[in-house]
């Protein structure tokens, strides 16, 4: 992940927060980025911008082969991270945001 990215004071991370704390985070943010998990699923049930990364082989796909969080909210952008580099998808997210 880019330094500048780990540095900025607009980025949260929400590894080992509490789920309340999450919760107070995602409701702060105007975009929502991370792998396809709880806080993505969070994200999109309070109508965030939600660009989720994930990989077929940990992620169920639905019939329109996107993840179940496109169930949620069909406005999230997905990203599979077998199919695309690591600096394509920071590329195409940043690119958004």
């Amino acid at each position: 992940m880019p330094k500048d990215v780990i540095n900025s004071n607009k980025v949260n991370f929400t590894y080992n927060k509490s789920i309340l704390e999450i919760i107070n985070i995602i409701n702060m943010c105007r975009y929502i980025v991370g792998n396809e998990s709880g806080p993505i699923c969070l994200g999109a049930s309070l109508q965030k911008e939600v660009h989720s990364i994930y990989l077929p082989i940990h992620t169920p796909l639905g019939s329109n082969l996107k993840p179940a969080s496109e169930i949620i909210n069909k406005k999230n952008f997905y990203y599979n991270a077998e199919e695309e580099s690591n600096d394509a998808i920071i590329e195409k997210i940043t690119n958004c945001i």
